[in-house]
């Protein structure tokens, strides 16, 4: 179904431009109350753009029916996001935070997504993780100010404390996790269920607790930090001098 206000465009898609990436190919955003402070862009040579190949593909009558293929709608975001970040001079790893974050928040308001809103949300979200890494790694690949430019990488430190201030001190500073301990006095005889609970718990304490999103900063410095590498001294004995007796 074609949108009123963006008959070339899904309304999904006309949404998802407005509300997270905060740009359209009309003049006004419409309902585009979304988290952040961005303000709307008319992408004018996008719009133009989508009418041409519109009638070489001789669409007119359903500009829409182009969309009808997933990874057009994913090129269709491509090319938006980069229109933006290239039109602008705004801090690019600022937007793309906010974009982000407006990302997951648009996607939490949907109940029951189809399998393209779950590929799509989660397409934008990669776009913003990457074109953040490429604006860090290389400040002047896009239009900015030269005092960002100077800044660099270090433009991440700002979104980074500021997530951290958000998540505030433990407010529970007691190291014991049990508050009301039992102990065993045989050792030996919970050995498997402990195994079984520590394996349990593992994933979540790698991946922090199950069902929070990771904020967008931490989300980039994560995509950012290298991978571990394998264990430069692979033996398992933590005494190189022990010298186990036949």
């Amino acid at each position: 179904m074609a949108s009123a206000l963006s008959p070339l465009l899904l309304k999904e898609d006309a949404e998802l431009l407005s509300k997270v990436l905060r740009v359209g190919i009309t003049s006004t955003a419409g309902d585009a109350s979304a988290r952040g402070g961005d303000p709307y862009l008319e992408m004018t040579d996008l719009a133009a753009e989508l009418k041409s190949e519109a009638a070489e593909l001789k669409l007119e009558a359903d500009p829409t029916a182009r969309w009808a293929d997933v990874s057009m709608r994913r090129s269709l975001f491509d090319r938006a996001l980069v229109g933006r970040l290239s039109s602008t001079s705004a801090p690019v790893v600022d937007y793309l935070i906010a974009s982000y974050q407006r990302c997951s928040e648009q996607r939490s308001r949907i109940s029951r997504p189809t399998p393209a809103q779950e590929e799509l949300y989660a397409y934008v979200a990669e776009l913003c993780v990457s074109y953040a890494s490429v604006a860090l790694i290389n400040p002047s690949m896009f239009p900015q100010s030269p005092e960002v430019e100077k800044e660099g990488a270090l433009r991440l430190l700002r979104p980074l404390r500021e997530e951290g201030r958000e998540g505030g001190p433990n407010p529970n500073p007691n190291p014991n996790p049990n508050p009301n301990p039992n102990p065993n006095p045989n050792p030996n005889t919970n050995t498997n269920r402990s195994r079984g609970r520590a394996a349990r718990d593992l994933p979540e304490q790698a991946g922090g607790a199950p069902g929070r999103e990771r904020g967008a900063a931490g989300a980039l410095g994560a995509a950012l930090r290298p991978a571990a590498g394998p264990n430069p001294n692979p033996n398992p004995n933590p005494n190189p001098n022990h010298n186990p007796k036949p």
